[in-house]
């Protein structure tokens, strides 16, 4: 793993906001874990206040995965029919139980209260 020294933050900022790369791909092109490049995006942010590298959030990581590649990850495809039985069976049971009472409970008052 390279050194913190090694690693130039200018090139971290390019594959960030140029090449959309991120945390886990930047990580293997400069030869370091995930968690290594978070923390130093975090300290670069934190000591350049006025110039710092955008941290993407879940859902925008999520739309810029699915541009790269193109499509969903569950697009084209589908749940064989016993699988189908199995959840709607389970779902059955858990909504039969006293559990699952206190749930339909809990959804008719967030309902009422809309």
């Amino acid at each position: 793993m390279p050194r913190k020294s090694t690693i130039d933050m200018t090139e971290v900022r390019r594959l960030v906001e140029v090449e959309k790369l991120s945390t886990y791909k930047i990580a293997d092109k400069v030869g370091c874990n995930q968690s290594h490049i978070v923390r130093l995006i975090a300290k670069f942010n934190k000591a350049n206040p006025d110039n710092p590298i955008k941290k993407r959030n879940k859902s925008e990581a999520q739309l810029n995965y699915i541009k790269q590649t193109g499509t969903h990850q569950r697009q084209g495809t589908t749940h064989a029919e016993e699988t189908k039985d199995l959840i709607s069976d389970r779902m059955r049971d858990f909504y039969d139980s006293d559990e699952g009472e206190e749930a339909k409970a809990r959804i008719s008052e967030f309902r009422q209260q809309e």
